[in-house]
């Protein structure tokens, strides 16, 4: 909770965080079974939430300010001149209509509401979405491939 009340979420890392948190805590839906032990599991994101709570907030919460504004201060301050384009990728190439113009244009085409908030969970991550997709912002070269 500490995470998300000082803005922890909106950076890189602190996504990665809330995206393992997620994948930990939704395993009990999962039919697959881990490799990995619980207990490391739980110590490594410890461990990564203590490191990241070391760093300067990005938000001050003594200022009182309503999460809400802080959120919004932090999304104006951080909005680029250039629109947000979203490079969608299926087994390392790009998928039909990639690049997107939009996160409600990559939304469309994955099937989701154009409101949904998958591309901004996503998005430079490295992380795959459904088991499938990964999202970046810029296009991702042949040489960076694995």
């Amino acid at each position: 909770m500490l995470l998300k009340i000082h803005g922890y979420y909106f950076l890189p890392e602190g996504k990665n965080l809330f995206l393992d948190i997620s994948d930990t805590i939704n395993k009990r839906y999962s039919t697959s079974t881990s490799t990995r032990n619980t207990d490391e599991i739980i110590r490594d994101i410890f461990e990564r939430s203590q490191a990241i709570l070391a760093k300067d907030p990005p938000f001050d919460v003594k200022a009182n300010i309503p999460h809400i504004d802080n959120v919004r201060k932090l999304s104006i301050a951080n909005r680029s001149l250039n629109p947000i384009v979203v490079y969608i990728y299926e087994d390392n190439n790009m998928v039909k209509g990639s690049p997107f113009a939009s996160y409600s244009a990559a939304h469309k085409w994955l099937g989701l509401k154009p409101s949904s908030n998958t591309c901004n969970r996503y998005i430079d991550t490295d992380r795959l979405y459904k088991n499938k997709y990964i999202f970046s912002s810029k296009p991702i070269d042949s040489a960076s491939k694995v």
